[in-house]
């Protein structure tokens, strides 16, 4: 691994994934996010963060997006509230790394953009 990926891992293993719970509460105020957050997708926009600075993170993101829009995962709409959960309530919202802020936002646009 370099050391890009090292700092990104180290950044994401310091700052876990808030728990389901913590989820709720942060959402409170975003019924819509929170209405289509649930804990299945919950599991789903943690691998995510989990795995930014994976090299495989295009696959799980690939992924994602398939089980999300095609499966019981609550199709496009949910896909976008979710990642946009992500980018809000998540430690990402906290990252100075540019370069897993980058890749992030990678994803958030490339969903923002599927119709």
């Amino acid at each position: 691994m370099d050391e890009i990926s090292e700092r990104m891992k180290k950044f994401i293993e310091s700052n876990p994934y808030p728990s389901y719970t913590e989820m709720e509460e942060l959402q409170s105020r975003k019924i819509v996010l929170d209405s289509e957050y649930g804990l299945y997708n919950h599991h789903l926009c943690r691998n995510i963060y989990e795995n930014l600075y994976h090299e495989k993170c295009n696959e799980y993101v690939d992924n994602w997006i398939r089980v999300v829009t095609t499966g019981s995962g609550g199709g496009i709409f949910t896909l976008k509230c979710n990642v946009e959960t992500l980018r809000l309530f998540t430690p990402i919202s906290k990252c100075d790394i540019p370069e897993l802020l980058e890749k992030f936002k990678e994803i958030y646009y490339f969903i923002k953009k599927i119709s």
